[in-house]
Formats: structure tokens, C-alpha cells, sequence
């Protein structure tokens, strides 16, 4: 799809992209306007100003929460420049994308079906008319789409059909758009994509351009109210939850047999009968302009199931962008009023935000004195305490979206015959039918005439009243108020455990905490007088850390059924279950229920099974299991339409409260990363203005704290996963124990209405016999509700995986490298493969080979490099991390450099002294840390793992998945610098492979994990733990005697292989392996494979009597199977059927090789059945 991007206000109108129109609607005034328009791109035109249709200025009484109102926005020259500017750096961005260009060509080819006016000639009911006053010359310009700004509420964006009727037929509707590509809010830390507002707007005109607009009154019950006093619900409408996509999108349309599919099937009925009226009557009409009729051929082709399908989480991952997946429609809610400004092209172009979703640094319009965002809570509650005569308010807010009591689910019904075979079909392929390319070769069309004619507005409504309620009991909401601090840098700040002090309002410096460790710290705090050094800030700055840790991820394990544990700061955080008790031990005494506001009118439609008609009754056995089976599958398809109208009853009922308990959940943990934050800022700018430090140690401790700051969230984070797990349980424990039973017993109740009708309708069938009286009765009865399979717990783990992960802020990924490389003749490449594209720069002499599980690189030369930025990989104080990777050293070398990030004597070293491993350790403050551990340098590929646990400040030390060494390191700070990695080795060669730093300390088993996974690819290995290849040369030694080879035998009565003591190793004897039947280059456990001993001729290993013995004739020879050992993976086994090789005991002055039945020793096969390869 072609994008005019070079649109400027200043152009004249030229009658083709750019042209003056009379509006389709008038004006406040009641004057319909002429407006000059932009065609972006085929039969879609933008108009850079306010939509005319809304008023620009109204009273605070129509106003709505967290809307904004400015009737001077865009109306400057420069303002639609920017206006245009933006807009055409969407379409270009959703037209980067291969389904963005399909979405837009679709658009340009979904004309409104044209109506024959009375001369016989097709007309569109809808175009742009441009009027020459001076000629009264007119002409109309095809639209499907006409992009406004936004009307009255400037945060608003809308799309309305020129004609409602015509977009909820089937006939189509041309659409008008308001939308602000400027402000957008943030989820947790990230900024909402402008695109996929402008996408939203762009499918909702799809639905109106096909006719498939879904009714205003075809509502959903979306979420319980969370207002105090009552029990009505939010309501979406059916289009916006096709559209939003995500779980809600799975809980209304994954099995909608609930829902009111008369829109599914009427819209595709209309549809196939317009598609049906095109082909017969217009089509081969010469009356219909060519442009559209090509236009309509293209629609008609095109199925509206699969536009269904078209949703925002969809595009989102096209995109690679975050948003919510769930409850969408309720952000408004969750992360209320906080709207910031896009500044195009800096803040964002064609690939979306310049830094990422995460990193926007957008401006906070609230700044900003043109945009006041309009304040309208829907409750003001205070907490009233009579005896201690406090007063205490926060706000509530709710949703802008429609409400209504809970009428939707008490008067459902069932119907019997409806909704049984009715599905939405999920198409992962996006538009893959669609023919993009010619439909963008296609002219516009051109000179079709349009008979305009006004249409209405919905009616803009007053906003609802606020509502002032008194509370005795301190809500969450309190709660939250009472952690925020508000004051500037220059005042003090206090932490309190008791939420009454903060309440009270006698001290504003006060601010409430539930971390019983944190207080503690703060309780002996003062800002002038508790840190007087440099290495006293670290400390208490990790002191800070490593408490905040403690609080905040406690767990208790639960007794619970269904829930892995119990978080108890959740209770003091919010006052969850109103208590001063142990939040655990209320939470037994008051059961999960507690957790929620309790809602007494869950309701269990009536799945009503109607009586078989016995009039008319079929004659035959067969008739009558026709019969049987169509009466079984509409029983069955009752109950389930039952099932998920509970599961979307419990969705919009109990589920949202645990979403919003989540939230509320993350509120507490933010405010109190938060309040930690600002405690060290200003403690920070305490220094600062008092010139306590010198400049390089000020610069040095305010490097630390900036780079704290994301330590903080991520263990921030780790709190929140734990409350994603214990919610989403609890919200599974409450449709298990509170909504599934009620559900059972009402279908129990109809299985069996249902069983004794069939049971009556066969015992009136008077031609059955016994035998068949017996079969039908078992086929079409319910011998169990299990018949019926409702529950499905990875179903519900699905829809209810609202994780609110990254919330808080932009998680790294956990590797900060992982290092790879390959190959093309001499050319090589090294790479970072964790996702963070470090730029790795290195010696291109240095060469690429066969490790041990992949690819290696072979370090021989002391000028051979590998170098890796440092600028986002963090090293400071307070920040944990590991390296793990492969090494062989090939050449014996007493001392060489491995590793090295060490600059002006602060950073880490990793060489080889004497034989032994040494780590160094270098901080900011001059401190020192070494720490050598034993290494046998012996050509054998080790695993090597070093990790640094800033949490417990300890240095583990790991070989080949075994702890080696232990120390402690709370002397050592910060080793952050800016040089970057070097792998080298100055002194010898070396094989590395698979190096890795990640962010977290790995402990013991994940480090075995690690180090068990290299060997996950079924490959064996030789003694120095090369991968074995088939037709390679090899000595074989016994795992008993590693310095005895295995050699070949010839005497008078036969040949064979043994271990001679008195043997010339000066004649050794060469095994390989050849594989059984197909040709592989590497060599696999479990593999079949003859052993070939080398010599002219060969020979073969064969079975006689037990022992091991040659063969020249490889048809006689014996077949083994190849078993190996983690423990040992360095060594084979043997196998034949139950028996497998081993060395015998010694005689003669030898070790024979024998078939034997395997011994085993603690679960383990002996020494003596383990073989090397060297």
C-alpha cells in the first residue's frame, strides 16, 4: 500500500490527494462545513483539525474522570503539521509490517455496497463532495475512512459510522475516526503504543465498512463493580471484546455458545447474501462503475470469519509490542490519569518508540498547564474514628464504560436448540488470503457519484455524581494513600509500622510500611548523622537491599488445598480481611473467600431439559438411534453452553477482584520500592548540598544509586510473580470450592431429567428387542457427570495467566551475554545471542571447532582476542551474577590470562597461576579479593562456574556442576568499569565454548541443570570429553585402570583384546567404532555400532564363550548398544541385550574382556563396565 508521508498544510488543493469537502454531519452551530483533506492512502483521507461535529467546550457537569478538555488544542498551523506528520508515521509503521499492509489494503477495498438510484445507476450512499462555488461545478472522492483529531474529550478516541443502519446490515458504512496520536498512558513502566490505538480505530471501521457492526444493545457483563454498595457490573459491548483480543477475547468467543450468536450467523447470513446479490446482479452490470466493481469482487472474496480473528493482541505481537492481556477496557482503572506526550519523530518513528516501549522518557502532560486531566472519582470515601476523632479520604475510581445491574445473568435462559454448532474460528495465519498486492494495484475509484445525507450523533451524556461514603475500617485504598511521600528534598522523612500515626496527619513527614526489617533500619536512621564514609553508604545502602529482599518475598508454605503459599505482608500492605491478626492465620479462619467482597447472587441458569416428543415416534432401530444420538449431542451441548456461561459469570464476577487485588498488590510493592528510592536521594542530596564528600567519591556513590535502582525493581519484581502465583490460585480455588459445586449439582439434576426421558422414549418404542432396548439405553445415557468433560485445569491456567510480570518496571533479560560464532571457509563471526546485541569485536585470526556440546572457539596465539562491551552489563556493589562456560586448555601452561575486566585497578580477572584456577576481585575503594582453587589442567573439557551473590555476599565456585569453593565478600563493593571483557590466552592455547554472564547468582542445582543439559544431545564422549565420531582412531582403557590400554592378543587357539601387564606401549592398539546399519558422522547413545580393532587386515570384537574375541568377518561379529552415564559422561558402556563388557579380574598377567550380566553398586554399574576412548 502506497503512503503519502510528503503531506503539508501549506499544499494547495490539487482535486486528487488533497481537496476541500463538505462535511456529512453539521457543526454545533448546525452548518455543515467545508474541511480540507489529506489522502493518506487509497480511499482513506485524514483532516488535521478537531472533529467538527463535537462541541469544543462544555460544563464540567458532561465532563468524565480522567478525560481532557481543551477547545485551543490543534488548532494552530503548526499543530496539524504535526498532526499530519504523526499520522503518517503510524501508517507507514503499520504498513512496515506485512499483515499492516494487508489490514490497509483491505480497508481501501471494502466499499459499502452501492445502492441503483432511479436512473438505473449505482451510487455510493457515502463520499467526499467537493463543491467549485464559482462553477458550481461537484464532484465526489471515494472514502472509506476520514482521520480527525479528537472531539470534545482530547484523550478520547472514537470511530462512528456516517450511517448506523447500514453498518450493523450488512450493506457497510463509510467511518469517521477521532483520534490523538499524542498522549498515550503507561501500563506498569512501559508506554502503550500509539499504533495499536489507531489500529483499534482502523478494525472497528472494518466491522462498519463489511455491515458486521455489532448492535449497541449486544453488552457483556465485563466486571463487578469495585465500588462500595453494590452489585452492578460494567459493560462492554460484543465488538470491543472481539477487537480487544487477549483473555477476553478466549473467555467470550472460545466456546460462545452463550452468547447471543444470532450476530454471528445473521452477519454471516447477510453477508452471503450480498455476496450473492453482487455476483447475479451486479457483477456483470455496466452500469457499476469498473474501479468498484473490481473493489467489490475483492470484498466478496474475502471472508468475514477471519476479520473475527483480526484483534489487537494479535497485532501487538506482530509488532513485538506490550499490552495488557486482559480487562483492557479497564485500564483506565488500574493505571488511571497519567497521560504523557508524544513528541514525533523524536519520541517515536516508523519502528514505534526511539527507546523502546520501556524507556520512553515522554513527558507527563500534567506538566503541562494547556491539558488539565479532569478529576471525577466515582466515590470519595473517609474514614471516620470517632474516639481518636480522625478524618482520612482517598478516591475511588471506576471504568468510563457503561453500567448496569445484574439483570444480564438472572434472566438468561437457555435455549435449547440454539448455539450448538456455532464457532469462531482462530486463524493464526492474519489475512493470509488476502491479495495485497493487486488490490494496491487497482486505481482509485474514480467519478462515482454519492447521495450524502446527514446523520445523527449519539447525544454526549452527562457524567455520573460522585458519592461521598464514610467508612470505619481503613480501606486498601487508605493503605496506599498512607505509603506515598509528597514533600520535597529538603524535609525529613519517617517511617512507621503503625498506619494510625500516619492517619492521624499530626506529621506529614510520616509515611506507613509494612516491612517490619525496613522500619527497623529507619527507626536509627538520621540524614546527618548516621553515614559518615563512603564504604559506610554501601553498607547501608545493601542493608537496605538485602532487608527489603527479606520483607517483601517472605513466604509461608500453606495448608491450603490448592495454594503453594501464603504471602503475609499482603495483610499489613492493604489490610486485606480488615485484621491485625497473622494475615495467614485469618486467611484459614476466613477462607480465600475473604480476600474478595463477598457477592451472595451467583447464579446457576437453569439448563432446562425439554420432554422427547412420542408423537410420530420412528419404527426402526436405526431411526430411533438417529433419533437418540441427535437428542444425546443437544443434551450434552446443554450442559457445556451451561459450563462456560459460569466460567464468564465467575470471569466478570470473582476473577476481576483478583485482578484488581493484584494491582493493589502491586500499588503496595511500588510505593515501597518507591519510599527506598527517595530515602537514598535524599540522602544523596543531602551530601550534596553540604559538601561532605569529594567530588569523585560523590560521582562514584550516585553511579551506584542510579544503577540500584533497577536491583530494586527486580527484586520488586520477584515479590510480584510471587503474587501472580497466589492470586491466580486463589481465583482457581474459588470457582473449584464456590462456583464448580453449584454448577454440578444443577447438572446432576438435569442428567438425570435427561436420562429418564430417554429411558421413557425407548420403553415406548414397542419394535425394540431386548438386546437393543439394552444397547440404546447404555449409548445415550449418562452414566456420570464425568460423561461430560467441563474442567480443564491447563484451560483455566490459560485465561487466568493475567500476569502482571515487568509491570513494575522493564526486566533485563536474565543473560546479559551468551556468546556464539560461526563459519564460512575463513571467515568468522562472534555474536551475542542473549538478546541484548552486544557489539563483540575480536581477532579474526582466532579459529571455529568442534567443542564438546557445539561450536568452540580455539584461542592459540597471545594476539587472539575476544572483546565485549561493558556499557550495559552491571557489575556494581549491590548487583549478583554468574559466569558459566566450557573450557579445554590444549597446551600445559603453569600461568595465562582467561578472562580480564580490569581497569585502573577495579573490575574481576579470571587466569590460571601454578596450575590453579585464581579469581580476582578489585573495588571502587581499593579493596581486594582473590581466590584460588585446584584445577587439573589436562586436555579435559570442564564445565567452570562462577557466581557472585551480592544477597548473601557470597563467591561459590563451581566445576563441572560441583561446588568447589565457598567465600565470603562483604568487603568487596563495586566492581563496575568500562572496559570491556577480554577472553584470552596469552600463553598457550584454549578451547572456550558456550560463555555466558547472567544477572542472577546460579545456585547448586540450577548450575547442575546447566551443566546436565550440555550432555541433553545424546552425543558421547571421549575421555578428554570430545564428542566420539564413527571411523575415528581411538585407544581403549578400562575406567579402573586409566593408564593400561586395551590391546589385541594373538595366540594359536584365537585373537583376542585384554590389558597385558607386561604389554610394549610402544606398539599400541587402535579401536574405532562403525556404525550398524545408517551413516552418521558423531556417535549417539543408544546407538548400535560394531567395535573394529585396526591392522591389516581388520578385525572385528565378537562374543565366544563369554569373552572378547576377534573376528576378521564382520557378519560375525557383535552388534552393541551404547549406554552412557552423567555421573561418568565421559565413558561408554557396553550393551548387549541384559549383559554388557566388562574387564575381568587378572590372570596371567592379564585383564580379559567378558559379556557379563551388569553389578551394580548403589544403583550405579561398576568400574569395570565403563570404557574410555582416548
Amino acid at each position: 500500500m502506497d503512503i503519502n508521508d510528503k503531506l503539508s498544510i501549506d499544499s494547495p488543493i490539487d482535486n486528487k490527494n488533497i481537496i476541500e469537502f463538505i462535511t456529512f454531519r453539521t457543526d454545533t452551530s448546525g452548518i455543515q462545513k467545508k474541511i480540507k483533506a489529506y489522502q493518506i492512502a487509497k480511499h482513506i483521507w485524514v483532516v488535521p483539525e478537531r472533529y467538527y461535529a463535537e462541541p469544543l467546550n462544555i460544563s464540567d457537569e458532561y465532563k468524565i474522570d480522567g478525560g481532557i478538555y481543551n477547545e485551543n488544542y490543534l488548532t494552530t498551523d503548526k499543530e496539524r503539521q504535526e498532526y499530519l506528520d504523526a499520522i503518517c508515521i503510524l501508517f507507514k509503521r503499520i504498513n512496515n509490517v506485512i499483515e499492516g499492509k494487508k489490514l490497509l489494503s483491505l480497508l481501501s477495498s471494502a466499499s459499502p455496497f452501492p445502492f441503483k438510484d432511479d436512473t438505473n445507476k449505482y451510487l455510493l450512499k457515502e463520499a467526499l463532495l467537493y463543491v467549485n462555488e464559482e462553477n458550481f461545478e461537484f464532484k465526489f472522492f471515494t472514502s472509506n475512512i476520514i482521520l480527525f483529531g479528537p472531539g470534545t474529550n482530547i484523550s478520547k478516541n472514537q470511530v462512528l459510522p456516517l450511517n448506523g443502519d447500514d453498518a450493523t446490515s450488512g450493506v457497510g458504512s463509510v467511518s469517521e475516526i477521532c483520534y490523538n496520536p499524542f498522549f498515550t498512558k503507561k501500563f506498569g513502566e512501559y508506554s502503550l503504543d500509539p499504533v495499536i490505538g489507531l489500529i483499534e480505530c482502523l478494525l472497528k471501521s472494518l466491522y462498519n465498512l463489511y455491515g458486521i457492526k455489532v448492535s449497541d444493545d449486544i453488552k457483556i457483563p465485563y466486571k463487578l463493580q469495585r465500588a462500595l454498595n453494590t452489585d452492578k457490573y460494567s459493560y462492554i459491548n460484543l465488538e470491543e471484546a472481539l477487537i480487544f483480543g487477549g483473555n477476553d477475547y478466549k473467555i467470550f468467543t472460545e466456546k460462545p455458545y452463550w452468547l447471543s450468536n444470532d450476530y454471528f450467523l445473521k452477519s454471516l447470513n447477510t453477508f452471503e447474501e450480498n455476496k450473492a446479490k453482487y455476483e447475479k446482479d451486479l457483477k456483470n452490470d455496466p452500469n457499476l462503475n469498473n474501479e468498484l466493481n473490481q473493489y467489490l469482487q475483492q470484498k466478496y472474496s474475502f471472508s468475514i470469519s477471519k476479520i473475527w480473528s483480526l484483534n489487537l493482541t494479535a497485532f501487538a505481537d506482530i509488532f513485538n509490542i506490550n499490552i495488557p492481556t486482559s480487562f483492557l477496557a479497564s485500564i483506565t482503572f488500574w493505571d488511571r490519569s497519567q497521560y504523557y506526550k508524544i513528541n514525533y519523530p523524536n519520541d517515536y518513528n516508523i519502528d514505534g518508540f526511539v527507546n523502546g516501549q520501556w524507556n520512553t522518557n515522554l513527558k507527563n502532560i500534567e506538566k503541562d498547564n494547556n491539558f488539565i486531566i479532569f478529576d471525577k472519582p466515582k466515590q470519595i470515601i473517609t474514614y471516620i474514628n470517632d474516639i481518636f476523632n480522625l478524618r482520612y479520604t482517598s478516591n475511588l475510581y471506576e471504568d468510563n464504560l457503561d453500567i448496569e445491574s445484574n439483570n444480564y445473568y438472572l434472566n438468561f435462559m437457555f435455549e435449547y436448540d440454539k448455539g450448538n454448532n456455532f464457532t469462531i474460528n482462530q486463524y493464526k495465519a492474519l489475512l493470509d488470503t488476502l491479495d495485497n498486492d493487486f488490490i494496491d494495484s487497482l486505481p482509485p475509484i474514480q467519478g462515482m457519484n454519492a447521495q450524502n445525507k446527514l446523520t445523527s450523533l449519539p447525544i454526549i451524556s452527562k457524567g455520573t455524581d460522585t458519592e461521598n461514603i464514610n467508612s470505619e475500617l481503613l480501606l486498601p485504598i487508605h493503605y496506599l494513600k498512607s505509603q506515598t511521600y509528597n514533600l520535597d528534598m529538603y524535609s525529613s522523612i519517617k517511617f512507621t509500622t503503625n498506619i494510625y500515626e500516619v492517619v492521624s496527619e499530626k506529621n506529614s513527614e510520616l509515611v506507613y510500611t509494612f516491612l517490619p526489617h525496613i522500619n527497623e533500619i529507619m527507626e536509627n536512621y538520621s540524614i546527618n548523622n548516621t553515614i559518615k564514609t563512603e564504604e559506610e553508604f554501601y553498607n547501608w545502602m545493601e542493608n537496605l537491599f538485602i532487608n527489603y529482599s527479606i520483607d517483601i518475598l517472605e513466604k509461608r508454605n500453606s495448608i491450603i488445598p490448592g495454594i503453594t503459599a501464603v504471602l503475609p505482608w499482603i495483610g499489613k500492605a492493604l489490610n486485606i480481611l480488615n485484621t491485625n491478626n497473622d494475615f495467614e492465620e485469618e486467611l484459614q479462619l476466613s477462607g480465600i473467600k475473604g480476600l474478595i467482597k463477598e457477592y451472595e447472587n451467583f447464579i446457576i441458569p437453569d439448563m432446562i431439559v425439554p420432554d422427547i416428543p412420542l408423537d410420530n415416534m420412528p419404527r426402526t432401530y436405526d431411526d430411533i438411534d438417529k433419533k437418540l444420538s441427535e437428542i444425546y449431542t443437544k443434551n450434552k451441548f446443554l450442559f457445556l453452553k451451561g459450563y462456560y456461561f459460569i466460567v464468564q459469570e465467575w470471569w466478570t464476577t470473582y476473577y476481576i477482584q483478583f485482578i484488581e487485588l493484584k494491582y493493589l498488590c502491586s500499588g503496595a510493592i511500588n510505593k515501597q520500592q518507591q519510599l527506598l528510592i527517595t530515602v537514598l536521594e535524599k540522602q544523596l542530596f543531602y551530601f550534596t548540598n553540604n559538601g561532605l564528600f569529594p567530588f569523585d567519591a560523590m560521582e562514584r556513590m550516585i553511579n551506584e544509586f542510579n544503577r540500584s535502582i533497577d536491583i530494586f525493581s527486580r527484586i520488586s519484581q520477584q515479590a510480584l510473580n510471587n503474587v501472580d502465583i497466589f492470586i491466580n490460585e486463589c481465583a482457581l480455588f474459588i470457582f473449584n470450592n464456590e462456583v464448580y459445586p453449584l454448577f454440578l449439582n444443577n447438572v446432576e439434576n438435569n442428567i438425570n431429567k435427561a436420562n429418564d426421558n430417554v429411558l421413557n422414549y425407548i420403553n415406548k418404542a414397542t419394535s425394540l428387542t431386548e438386546e437393543q432396548i439394552k444397547e440404546l439405553t447404555v449409548k445415550y445415557t449418562f452414566s456420570s457427570i464425568a460423561e461430560v468433560e467441563f474442567f480443564n485445569e491447563s484451560y483455566f491456567k490459560k485465561i487466568t495467566n493475567m500476569d502482571i510480570k515487568n509491570i513494575l518496571t522493564n526486566i533485563k533479560n536474565i543473560n546479559n551475554l551468551i556468546l556464539s560464532g560461526s563459519q564460512i571457509n575463513d571467515d568468522i563471526t562472534i555474536f551475542d545471542e542473549s538478546g541484548n546485541n552486544l557489539n563483540i569485536k575480536f581477532d579474526p585470526s582466532i579459529r571455529i571447532v568442534d567443542g564438546h556440546t557445539n561450536v568452540a572457539f580455539k584461542l592459540d596465539k597471545s594476539s587472539q582476542y575476544i572483546n565485549i562491551p561493558t556499557e550495559n552489563i552491571n557489575f556494581s556493589f549491590m548487583e549478583s551474577f554468574s559466569i558459566d562456560f566450557w573450557l579445554k586448555i590444549l597446551d600445559s601452561t603453569e600461568s595465562t590470562t582467561l578472562l580480564n575486566c580490569i581497569e585502573d585497578d577495579i573490575g574481576w580477572k579470571l587466569s590460571i597461576q601454578n596450575n590453579n584456577l585464581l579469581w580476582e576481585m578489585k573495588d571502587n575503594l581499593g579493596n581486594n579479593f582473590t581466590s584460588l582453587f585446584t584445577f587439573n589442567i589436562n586436555n579435559i573439557w570442564h564445565n567452570i562456574t562462577l557466581s557472585i551473590d551480592r544477597l548473601t555476599n557470597t563467591f561459590n565456585c563451581f566445576l563441572d556442576g560441583k561446588l568447589i569453593n565457598t567465600d565470603n565478600i562483604s568487603n568487596i563493593f563495586s566492581l563496575e568499569t568500562n572496559t570491556p571483557i577480554e577472553i584470552q590466552s596469552d600463553n598457550g592455547a584454549i578451547l572456550l565454548e558456550a560463555f555466558s554472564i547472567l544477572n542472577y547468582p546460579l545456585q547448586q542445582q540450577e548450575v547442575l541443570n546447566r551443566y546436565r543439559e550440555a550432555f541433553s544431545n545424546n552425543y558421547t564422549r571421549n575421555y578428554y570429553g570430545d564428542i566420539l565420531k564413527y571411523n575415528e582412531n581411538y585407544q581403549l582403557y578400562n575406567k579402573t585402570s586409566p593408564d593400561k590400554e586395551v590391546k589385541k592378543v594373538f595366540t594359536n587357539d584365537k585373537d583376542y583384546i585384554a590389558i597385558e601387564y607386561n604389554q610394549n606401549t610402544n606398539n599400541p592398539t587402535f579401536f574405532s567404532l562403525i556404525q550398524k546399519e545408517q551413516s552418521k558422522i558423531y556417535v549417539e547413545e543408544n546407538d548400535e555400532v560394531y567395535i573394529c580393532v585396526q591392522g591389516d587386515p581388520l578385525n572385528y570384537i565378537t562374543i565366544d564363550n563369554n569373552q572378547a574375541v576377534l573376528t576378521k568377518d564382520i557378519n560375525l561379529a557383535t552388534s552393541f548398544k551404547l549406554k552412557t552415564n552423567l555421573n561418568k559422561p565421559n565413558s561408554l558402556i557396553f550393551s548387549e541385550n541384559s549383559q554388557a563388557l566388562r574387564l575381568s579380574n587378572r590372570l596371567n598377567d592379564e585383564n580379559y574382556i567378558l559379556l557379563d550380566l551388569v553389578s551394580k553398586l548403589d544403583d550405579e554399574p561398576l568400574n569395570i563396565f565403563y570404557w574410555e576412548f582416548i
